[in-house]
C-alpha cells in the first residue's frame, strides 16, 4: 500500500475514466500522505504481530481510504452522479 501511494502521485497518470490524477488539488494530497501514513503504521502493526495494533492500523486504513474515495470516486446515479472518477464531487 506504501508503494501505491507512490505509484497513484506519478505525474500524468491517469484514472480509469481517462482524466488525470488530480494531483494538484490539495485535499487528494493530503489523502494520498493519510494513506501512506496508515500503511506505514500498518506494516508495522503486522511486523510487531499484535493484534490490538493491526485492528487499529486497519481502522485507520479504512478511514484513509474513505476520505479520498468520498470526494473523488465516482457515484452511482442512486447516489447522485454519473461518473465522477477523478473529479471533485
Amino acid at each position: 500500500l506504501v508503494e501505491a501511494t507512490r505509484l497513484i502521485t506519478v505525474p500524468g497518470r491517469k484514472c480509469t475514466s481517462g482524466k488525470t490524477v488530480p494531483l494538484q488539488d490539495a485535499n487528494f494530497t493530503k489523502f494520498v500522505g493519510e494513506l501512506r501514513t496508515a500503511s506505514l503504521n500498518a506494516y508495522k502493526a503486522a511486523q510487531a504481530k499484535d493484534q490490538d495494533q493491526i485492528l487499529d492500523a486497519a481502522e485507520k486504513l479504512g478511514v484513509a481510504c474513505s476520505h479520498c474515495h468520498t470526494m473523488f470516486r465516482e457515484k452511482t446515479p442512486e447516489q447522485g452522479g454519473e461518473t465522477a472518477r477523478c473529479t471533485r464531487s
